[in-house]
């Protein structure tokens, strides 16, 4: 099965990744304005330098690149098509890695402010899983869309890795278009989800859950920071 992903702006059709801190400052956008084929070592859109932790030894910020994080991942028509596959995009680059310096580690949240996520997402009949993760490194530990094994009628929420679930009264539509609007709010220690949020009725639904384990992991003094990237994928 085919599931298509297509990220726009903030200000048009929709966010990648925008983070609020101290004020907005979007982290990087992406239309997927490819020639067909893979998406890894893609490097468009906007941002992608998202440098807020500098490291002595670091490579000057430049912007990050897309890598298939499992399976294939393919920019056809100008949308990411995945099956059984995600791809991910770290908030800086161009090197990558847990151990410092790294541009990976200086764009990482560390426990603090807040991240928004935007996807224009259509799902086909048939598909387990779709949606986007947000990612600790290489550890996936948070997932929002529509969570897996539901069976013939699914519903968008939130699940974070080892944890467990929190689920919309959303129901998802085969071959139907929806906006995912997600925030990770470390300060209030919440995740937070909404499906068509300007759709003024019918499909909008919000979603927040509170006080779960992952939210702000890595945030002792010493620890290695957290780094959300953006992973758009779909099973």
């Amino acid at each position: 099965m085919k599931r298509e992903i297509q990220l726009a702006a903030w200000a048009a059709a929709g966010v990648m990744v925008s983070a609020l801190t101290a004020g907005a400052a979007p982290v990087g956008t992406d239309n997927f304005t490819y020639p067909d084929g893979s998406i890894a070592g893609r490097t468009g859109g906007t941002g992608w330098a998202f440098n807020q932790h500098p490291e002595a030894g670091a490579p000057p910020s430049a912007p990050s690149d897309w890598d298939v994080a499992f399976g294939t991942a393919n920019v056809t028509g100008g949308k990411l098509v995945t099956l059984e596959s995600g791809a991910i995009r770290e908030y800086d680059g161009p090197s990558e890695g847990a151990t410092a310096p790294s541009n990976e580690r200086e764009g990482a949240f560390q426990g603090t402010g807040k991240v928004f996520y935007g996807v224009d997402t259509v799902r086909q009949a048939g598909a387990d899983w779709s949606g986007a993760s947000s990612f600790d490194f290489g550890a996936e530990r948070i997932f929002f869309g529509v969570p897996s094994g539901q069976g013939a009628n699914a519903f968008f929420g939130i699940e974070e890795s080892n944890v467990g679930r929190s689920m919309t009264t959303v129901p998802v539509v085969a071959g139907q278009t929806y906006r995912i609007v997600a925030e990770i709010d470390y300060d209030a220690d919440q995740l937070k989800l909404w499906v068509d949020p300007s759709a003024g009725g019918g499909r909008t639904g919000g979603l927040t859950w509170t006080g779960r384990g992952s939210v702000s992991p890595g945030a002792a003094a010493g620890s290695p920071p957290v780094r959300h990237a953006c992973a758009p994928t779909s099973g």
